[in-house]
């Protein structure tokens, strides 16, 4: 029976850190911390966009953008495989634009990998990646590019995904469970000394690091393979909650349904390819950082992470029942409790707070729509540009 104790513990350790990192984040966040961030008005740095078909939303995207920048920095806009205006509309705002065309290889890698060539030729000290779809707040920019330059370690800002007014109140959930994953458990494995998940927009780091990493590729969630391979190589990325990029969330069910399907294809996919290379990293070196990070990629999305608990103390009820043998499942049944009380105190600690007790009734249909998700995988993963839609009419050439 001790061997059974041992396994759920084992089994658990997602489920354990995921509730430290939400404690404590939820705990940083409400203590509304003054940050304190080192000036220095000679750090250049380049913002880069890797851009396809964005003409729809480019433009709102520089407005803010432009309005912010300081003398040192730059904007670099790669045009991959566009057919619309997109690189007109850059040019328009004085961007430096990069047009590319590679019918075979595409992907928001390739053009990244595209841009950082490029920028060899007169190297920045930082470079910082932007999506072409986000408001950029005031001195986001400037504050990212600081702390890059003071730790000399990749910087990943705070990302979050909001909901357009008027909104179904279905998609509460959705937004409530990203603001946990982007913003209040980066804030908690930051404290503890982990490597903080690449989110895909509002991230840097300085240009060395950048010009050696391998991101010509198709992979669907480059930003977290990303993250990781920096992990590895002993620069753990740091989180800054002062440097805000927003963007909004799709409404639409098809493009909501694409979007999941995304995220959560490409995490379990570098999840079975990482976890391994990082817990034994992390062993070998005796480097708690690397094990946390591992535990934390091994974290599954909030709903599955949730379902999986339940099902496993459904199961551990059935023997405690059989066996008498409680242990396990009072452990286990605690675990699923803290889990709860946690994402109740960052809800909490959010102003405003996010969700509303008559929100939890659309938890069924945001359970609901993640089924199609996972049934999917079976399907294998895609490649190339998968990038948000803001409605099912727009058309994304691939």
């Amino acid at each position: 029976m001790a061997v059974l104790l041992l396994l759920v513990v084992l089994v658990s350790l997602p489920s354990c850190l995921f509730c430290i990192e939400v404690i404590l984040g939820a705990y940083r966040n409400s203590r509304q911390e003054v940050a304190k961030h080192r000036k220095n008005q000679m750090v250049r740095t380049t913002i880069l966009i890797p851009a396809h078909n964005e003409e729809a939303v480019l433009e709102d995207t520089l407005s803010t953008l432009m309005a912010s920048l300081r003398a040192q920095e730059k904007v670099v806009v790669v045009a991959d495989n566009c057919t619309d205006s997109t690189a007109t509309i850059a040019r328009g705002f004085g961007c430096t634009v990069l047009e590319r065309f590679d019918a075979e290889n595409r992907g928001k890698g390739y053009a990244l990998s595209h841009g950082l060539k490029h920028l060899e030729l007169d190297p920045p000290d930082i470079v910082i990646v932007l999506d072409a779809d986000c408001q950029v707040e005031p001195d986001a920019i400037s504050v990212l590019a600081n702390e890059v330059h003071s730790t000399g370690h990749p910087v990943q800002g705070a990302y979050l995904l909001r909901l357009p007014d008027g909104a179904d109140p279905k998609f509460k959930i959705s937004e409530f469970a990203i603001y946990i994953k982007n913003y209040i458990r980066p804030l908690g494995l930051s404290k503890i000394g982990g490597s903080v998940p690449i989110t895909g927009s509002g991230f840097g780091a300085p240009f060395f690091l950048l010009k050696d990493v391998d991101l010509a590729s198709g992979e669907i969630v480059e930003d977290m393979k990303l993250g990781n391979d920096l992990a590895l190589m002993g620069f753990r990325t740091l989180f800054c909650r002062d440097a805000r990029v927003n963007s909004e969330l799709p409404i639409d069910n098809k493009v909501a349904q694409g979007q999941r399907k995304r995220w959560e294809h490409g995490h379990i996919s570098i999840l079975a390819r990482y976890v391994p290379k990082l817990g034994l990293s992390g062993l070998l070196k005796a480097s708690p950082s690397l094990l946390f990070t591992a535990i934390d990629l091994a974290i599954l999305p909030l709903t599955f992470l949730v379902a999986a608990n339940g099902l496993m103390i459904t199961a551990l009820l059935v023997v405690a029942v059989l066996t008498g043998y409680w242990l396990p499942f009072a452990y286990l049944l605690s675990v699923q409790g803290l889990i709860l009380v946690g994402l109740a105190y960052a809800n909490s600690s959010a102003c405003p707070r996010l969700l509303r007790l008559s929100d939890l009734v659309h938890i069924v249909y945001f359970g609901a729509s993640k089924v199609g998700v996972y049934a999917s995988l079976v399907t294998g993963r895609r490649s190339g540009w998968v990038k948000t839609r803001r409605d099912s009419k727009d058309n994304d050439s691939e």
